[in-house]
């Protein structure tokens, strides 16, 4: 075995894995019964090729509370979804709203060293305004459709862009554009 997995996992340790393999994210999926005919759900992952890794990770999460889940990436979904090619990998991940919070308060603090910290202020925000309810508006859904649009480069097919909502809400060209533009990607201590 490997002595760095020998070794007692720790935040920086994780925050490292995270910076270097770790996605934040809100998935938009199409529902009939949500208010606005999509759900905007937050998520979190951590892609790893190193089983025993991974399975650190787990369990260190599992000791904050943190219910996470884990799968395999396959090369085939990853080509699917973004076009490229790539190793299997297995994933730990979580897209229940509550351990989101849960992981963004683990990491607030921490002392980042790459640009993921922009990214993980903008789903922060994202976060505290699914909190606070306000998803549930027309403004603040398309506040965080905004955020969203913002966070990630590499996208799946079918990603859901600001646009594409405005056209799903059926508010293309309305004054509504003109929301989101106040609280993105603020990072509070």
């Amino acid at each position: 075995m490997n002595v760095q997995l020998e070794k007692e996992m720790n935040l920086d340790w994780l925050l490292g894995f995270i910076e270097g393999e770790g996605s934040f994210g809100i998935r938009a999926s199409k529902s009939k019964s949500a208010k606005f005919k999509c759900h905007l759900c937050p998520w979190f992952k951590i892609s790893q090729k190193e089983k025993e890794v991974l399975k650190k990770i787990t369990i260190f999460l599992e000791k904050q509370n943190i219910k996470v889940r884990v799968s395999i990436q396959s090369n085939e979904k990853r080509k699917k979804e973004y076009g490229w090619n790539c190793s299997d990998s297995h994933i730990v991940y979580t897209n229940c709203v509550s351990d989101c919070l849960k992981i963004r308060n683990l990491l607030r603090n921490l002392n980042w060293q790459t640009n993921k910290y922009e990214v993980f202020c903008m789903w922060s925000t994202c976060l505290d305004m699914i909190k606070e309810g306000r998803h549930n508006t027309v403004e603040g859904f398309l506040e965080i459709c905004k955020i969203r649009d913002k966070m990630n480069k590499n996208r799946p097919k079918g990603y859901r862009t600001y646009s594409d909502m405005c056209k799903l809400l059926g508010i293309w060209g309305n004054d509504t554009l003109k929301y989101g533009e106040g609280e993105e990607g603020k990072c509070e201590e």
